[in-house]
């Protein structure tokens, strides 16, 4: 991260940090619908959909930071 223009240095940290608290609320929610929900195929599908998008959120992070890396 050397090559980063100082405006880079400062974003990319800054949306590592978004990504993070967007993820921990994610999970909050997830935990929460796990906890409200009793029927096996919702639960499952509830998985499903967490993993998708946390899958997601860090799939952008990831973009998110090449591209300012590239400038």
């Amino acid at each position: 991260e050397e090559a980063l223009t100082p405006e880079a240095r400062e974003r990319v940290p800054e949306a590592r940090r978004k990504t993070e608290a967007k993820l921990a609320e994610l999970e909050i929610l997830h935990k929460d619908a796990l906890r409200k929900s009793h029927d096996f195929a919702a639960r499952e599908k509830a998985e499903d959909d967490y993993r998708r998008e946390r899958r997601r959120l860090e799939e952008d992070r990831d973009r998110q930071i090449e591209k300012l890396r590239r400038g």
